[in-house]
C-alpha cells in the first residue's frame, strides 16, 4: 500500500502491488523475510529515490532496479550474493552501490 509516498512490501504484498503503487513510489521499504526481488520488479520507477532491502534479502533478479533514474539511495544486504547483470542499468542519479 502506498502511504505518503511511501511503499511498504512484505511477503504478503510483494507480488500483488500495482504498477501504478510502483510508478507513484518516492521510496520503497522491503520488510524483513523478504529473500528474493524478482526480475524487473522495481524497473521503470520514475519518482524513486530510496530502497531499504532486508538483511534477509539474498538475491534479486536481472534488471530489478533498472531505469530508475532518480534513484541515490540504497541499502545492500550482507548476505547478498551476487548483483546481477543489469541491475542498476541506467541509475543515473545512484552515486555508488
Amino acid at each position: 500500500m502506498l502511504k505518503n509516498g511511501t511503499l511498504i512490501l512484505n511477503e504478503a504484498n510483494i507480488k500483488s502491488i500495482s504498477n501504478e503503487e510502483k510508478k507513484s513510489a518516492k521510496r520503497i521499504i522491503v520488510e524483513e523475510g523478504v529473500r528474493v526481488l524478482d526480475r524487473w520488479q522495481f524497473a521503470y520507477c520514475p519518482n524513486l529515490t530510496k530502497i531499504v532491502l532486508p538483511q534477509t534479502l539474498i538475491g534479486f533478479g536481472s534488471g530489478c532496479f533498472t531505469n530508475c533514474h532518480n534513484l541515490r539511495h540504497i541499502n545492500l544486504p550482507v548476505g547478498l550474493k551476487v548483483i546481477p547483470v543489469l541491475a542498476f542499468a541506467e541509475c543515473s542519479s545512484l552515486p555508488d552501490i
